[in-house]
């Protein structure tokens, strides 16, 4: 799998503690379809998140994991279709929440088995590196270009070979446009056009979540 030939260096740090799960016509587990959840918590508010939604069976599930790091891995848990996660300021799914989304999970994708839901931007606070989570599977370069650390306007073609891609040592703030593309070195046309929004509050000001 992509995501664990590129993160293995970061496995010790997806600790994930499941607590409170409740599970409605059966857990969700590893099958023939569906994928598992990454959480990203870029807004650094969620203790713990509730997801709602279908298993690979089409039965539906929900649990309550919590969520102690900017990544967090809902691993053995399989999910398709429309899936909703809230989050909540206590573990356990206590404490009232804090935001909520929803998202499209595909039964299958190219290159790999997990999705990655993402919170939501805000407005600049400090500069931080992108971490890019590929879940279209069709990214294999980007090419990042906005406001760094500096206040200057630059741009770098990043190798994305994978489903969780770091562009490390470079810092962004505020504003960022992201161009993919099918190749290893933004050569030829593109196949996925983002813009998002740095906000430097997330884990310890140094990574900055975004997917396609």
């Amino acid at each position: 799998m992509n995501f664990f030939k590129r993160a293995a260096r970061a496995a010790a740090a997806l600790a994930l503690s499941v607590a409170g799960v409740i599970a409605l016509g059966g857990t969700a587990h590893a099958g023939s379809s569906g994928q598992q959840l990454m959480v990203v918590d870029n807004k650094n508010t969620a203790t713990s998140v509730k997801v709602i939604g279908l298993d690979q069976n089409g039965n539906s599930a929900q649990g309550c994991f919590n969520t102690p790091d900017f990544k967090n891995a809902i691993s053995g848990w399989w999910w398709q279709g429309n899936v909703t996660v809230v989050a909540y300021n206590g573990q356990n799914c206590t404490g009232g929440d804090n935001w909520s989304g929803s998202t499209n999970v595909p039964a299958s994708r190219p290159g790999g088995d997990w999705w990655a839901i993402v919170t939501g931007d805000n407005s600049p606070a400090a500069t931080q590196q992108i971490e890019f989570f590929d879940n279209q599977g069709i990214a294999y370069s980007m090419y990042v270009e906005g406001t760094n650390q500096a206040n200057q306007w630059v741009g770098h073609c990043v190798a994305t070979p994978g489903w969780d891609s770091l562009d490390s040592n470079w810092w962004w703030r505020g504003e960022v446009h992201i161009t993919t593309y099918p190749t290893s070195d933004c050569s030829g046309s593109s196949n996925g056009y983002y813009v998002r929004y740095v906000n430097g509050s997330g884990s310890g000001a140094y990574w900055f979540g975004v997917t396609d």
